[in-house]
């Protein structure tokens, strides 16, 4: 039997490796399981949800602009945003047990076709960049993140080549 106390002997060891002393009854955690922010939760489903929404409206909006395969491509890419906000929205149902009622959504204000393509180009990496790191810590719904990762990734290679074929 030890006759030492815990917060005495962490204190002495704090003093003798020129640590500070932090003294709590909490068990200890891991500093990066501290520093992790949470997988998911409801208002990221919400901005998320109205991000693809605002996307869907967007490249509604530049087919309308545009015309022939460039048009066919980009209604392609606006049905795509369409199903990713419901997949987030079944997603948003399951975890919340509500439906998402996100704010209606408007279009990007577009002057030059070829500028909003460019400006979509770097939405679309980000948003790849966003759902590759959601699919690392969102446990069961890895799968659907990760689909979502490859949908925005294919969606920066085809606006890629839309602008190769525009300029």
């Amino acid at each position: 039997m030890s006759n030492i106390d815990p917060k005495q002997a962490e204190r002495v060891w704090s003093r003798v490796m020129g640590a500070s002393c932090q003294i709590s009854d909490a068990p200890k955690q891991n500093p990066q399981m501290r520093e992790q922010k949470p997988a998911l939760n409801e208002e990221m489903l919400l901005d998320l949800i109205e991000d693809e929404l605002h996307d869907h409206a967007t490249y509604c909006h530049l087919a309308c602009m545009a015309c022939g395969c460039v048009r066919r491509t980009l209604q392609s890419i606006a049905a795509d945003e369409k199903r990713h906000a419901k997949m987030l929205s079944a997603m948003y149902y399951i975890l919340t047990g509500k439906k998402a009622c996100p704010e209606p959504s408007r279009p990007a204000c577009v002057a030059c076709l070829n500028e909003a393509l460019r400006e979509q180009y770097a939405g679309e990496l980000k948003g790849h960049r966003q759902y590759a790191e959601l699919a690392q810590r969102a446990g069961e719904h890895a799968c659907t993140f990760e689909s979502l990762a490859a949908d925005e990734c294919r969606h920066a290679q085809m606006l890629y080549a839309l602008l190769q074929h525009c300029l």
